[in-house]
């Protein structure tokens, strides 16, 4: 079987960087997600971040006692 020529105007493949798949992934999201939350930091401020760190928390703190209560009725 004869090798397949490469198409006209085609470019060869990019050099390897010696990492895996799930690596080049992982790292992707670290450089999508900083750019992401300094994106949203400029546009929104550092106000933004406290804010929903509190609805996170007081989110948090309601699941908890709802656990709590429910555990004290006896239940899983």
């Amino acid at each position: 079987m004869a090798k397949k020529a490469r198409a006209a105007g085609r470019k060869p493949a990019a050099k390897t960087t010696g990492l895996s798949v799930a690596e080049a992934g992982r790292l992707g999201g670290l450089k999508g997600g900083r750019i992401g939350g300094n994106k949203v930091k400029a546009e929104r401020g550092i106000e933004f971040y406290k804010q929903i760190g509190k609805k996170g928390g007081a989110r948090v703190k309601s699941l908890i006692e709802a656990g709590r209560a429910a555990m004290a009725r006896g239940r899983r």
